[in-house]
């Protein structure tokens, strides 16, 4: 459901001198929801999870929250400088402050009232103690994000055929934005899940020896929702991984470059850049990563009939050390100690592998060549060649490891036959190769496969051959590769009085996946091992798009356009095989469409154009 309503007001004010320039720009948005609120049926049959006394068929809607009236308020202030008399020197400087906020209230976490129904660990009742925005820890959001923008750039002409340019830029994001995950009204930490058909409650653990003799499952309640109070307890958990807060992501970018160009002669030039960028990022599994990036070029346009451009970029990024859970302390893993009893799985306090590396944040080299010829071949016949040649490397074990090639190659052709017709053609065609490991996860109990209460963060932390939690024997690879050709022609042809602009393009994606497994060790037969690995037909999509416009004047004042266009698409995605045969495949899944289908579009339009005398 839409009822959108935007307002922008800006205000400036702007002063130019003889050599110097000022602006300063504030703006204000505001956006209103004139709907607050919307429910829908539930198209699935549930299973009840964590939840016991309910019956599955009780929930057949839920109801969302839509987005948010909010405010968007931003000053920024430029200044630039003109120093003639120091190397022709150019300052110019850039601040900007904003703020991002909104404060709607909240909605019940479910409108049922559960009656009958209770925490399968522990037994607390749900009846009418989430039905209410008195379950939830505050009444509205109060959320606010403000950015901070420092730019200072520096041009300079140290030479008649040198140009110099400098740059150093700040920005930073704050999140002011808190929340905690606690119903006021029992004291029990996390939220429910569709409705109540499903929770993620946070009880003390009651494995035998993991707390003192007759702790209670519903131990924490009676903190009241104070975290430090539920801290004080020191009980262990029955669950690490059960979210409990807000996580406030907060990152400061600090971006240095030089740059330089000089001209060897009237008709080609080399140029040079270093440039260094450093990200600190708060509650990442990072702190800090720091990216250097290398950049040489030569430009001709004097040996042949034409022009060429050439260059190469070298980046290396790095980082701090890699902490794979950097959340714990917006989970339940911060109520207390970790349990450390047989028979008690640890399995949920670990998120990620050790070595596995997020993709953003992981060590990366990369090297790319880029290149273009533009030339004349005869008189009336234009080419050029263009390419690009990329090549990643990620040292990682786990996540995007080995290398990322990715490769390009354009050809244009322009042809103009006398003074009325142009002719001109291009073909591109892309080509890469992309591969992910990863581990499929197996279990971490005390007191089984050699883990103990010494050493499960150690043992199930890593994959390795001893690990219970990340077998090797259970790793997999993905390799895809993709391929997307693009073949374009056009005409543009002046009748005299009508002008006509056509042109094709034929659009070509191809992705192949293949999957690599040990079969024995996660109880795939034969023919699932084949199929998983090999059996996947290539994804393929291919798009047809023709256009036409003719332009036709009546007279002095009044201009008409006809256009014509057509796409025709057809999309094939294993993905959505059998999804129309079979749309329920199990409890809590239903795919409410059968995936992409081919389609063909035709638009006709006639455009009048009128000018006043």
């Amino acid at each position: 459901s839409i009822d959108y309503e935007t307002q922008d007001f800006v205000a400036g004010v702007q002063y130019a001198g003889e050599r110097s320039s000022f602006n300063l720009r504030a703006s204000a948005s505001f956006f209103r929801n004139g709907i607050d609120t919307m429910t829908v049926q539930n198209p699935l049959f549930v299973t009840l999870n964590g939840s016991a006394g309910l019956s599955p068929s009780l929930f057949t809607q839920g109801s969302f929250d839509l987005p948010p009236d909010n405010e968007a308020f931003n000053v920024k202030g430029e200044y630039a400088h003109a120093f003639p008399d120091f190397y022709s020197s150019n300052l110019t400087a850039t601040v900007a402050l904003g703020s991002m906020r909104q404060d709607d209230k909240f909605i019940a976490p479910t409108e049922l009232a559960l009656t009958g129904g209770t925490v399968a660990a522990g037994g607390a009742s749900l009846a009418n103690v989430w039905n209410t925005t008195d379950a939830l820890s505050r009444q509205s959001a109060d959320a606010r994000i403000d950015t901070r923008l420092a730019d200072v750039g520096l041009t300079m002409k140290p030479a008649t055929a040198l140009d110099v340019r400098a740059k150093l830029r700040y920005y930073e994001t704050r999140n002011h934005t808190e929340y905690f995950a606690c119903n006021p009204l029992t004291g029990q930490w996390g939220r429910l899940l569709n409705d109540g058909s499903g929770l993620s409650i946070v009880t003390a653990s009651t494995t035998p020896g993991a707390n003192p003799s007759g702790t209670s499952a519903n131990a924490y309640n009676a903190a009241s929702c104070s975290l430090a109070a539920v801290m004080a307890m020191n009980l262990a958990p029955s669950a690490g991984n059960i979210p409990i807060a807000s996580i406030p992501f907060d990152y400061r970018q600090t971006l240095a470059s030089v740059s330089a160009d000089y001209r060897l002669g009237r008709a080609s030039s080399v140029n040079a850049a270093v440039e260094r960028e450093v990200m600190r990022r708060d509650f990442r599994e990072r702190d800090e990563t720091t990216e250097d990036r290398i950049k040489l070029g030569y430009v001709d346009r004097g040996t042949i009939e034409g022009a060429m451009r050439i260059s190469y970029e070298y980046d290396k990024r790095v980082g701090s050390e890699y902490h794979t859970n950097p959340y714990a302390a917006f989970t339940s893993a911060s109520f207390g100690p970790v349990p450390a009893v047989n028979t008690q799985s640890v399995a949920t306090w670990f998120k990620s592998i050790e070595q596995f590396r997020s993709f953003d944040l992981a060590d990366r080299t990369q090297n790319i060549v880029n290149g273009r010829v533009d030339y004349s071949i005869v008189q009336s016949l234009d080419g050029a060649i263009s390419f690009q040649v990329k090549d990643a490397m990620f040292p990682a074990e786990f996540g995007r490891t080995g290398r990322l090639r990715a490769n390009s190659a354009t050809l244009d052709v322009s042809y103009q036959s006398g003074s009325n017709a142009v002719m001109y053609g291009f073909y591109t065609r892309q080509w890469s190769n992309m591969g992910q490991r990863g581990v499929h996860p197996a279990s971490c109990v005390i007191g089984q496969a050699g883990v103990t209460a010494s050493n499960w963060n150690t043992l199930c932390a890593s994959a390795s051959p001893a690990s219970p939690l990340f077998p090797e024997n259970r790793a997999w690879e993905v390799n895809s590769q993709d391929e997307n050709d693009v073949l374009g022609a056009g005409i543009k042809y002046d009748f005299g009085r009508m002008k006509l602009d056509a042109s094709f393009t034929r659009m070509l994606g191809r992705t192949r996946i293949g999957y690599k497994y040990n079969a024995a060790a996660l109880g795939l037969t034969a023919l699932q091992e084949s199929l998983a690995s090999h059996g996947l037909s290539d994804l393929t999509f291919s798009q047809n798009i023709l256009t036409a416009s003719l332009l036709a004047p009546i007279d002095r004042n009044i201009t008409v356009r006809l256009l014509f266009r057509q796409e025709v698409g057809k999309i094939r995605d294993w993905h959505y095989d059998g999804v129309t045969a079979n749309p329920m495949p199990a409890n809590n899944s239903l795919f409410l469409d059968g995936g992409p289908v081919d389609y063909r579009d035709t638009l006709v339009g006639i455009f009048l154009q009128v000018r006043t005398p």
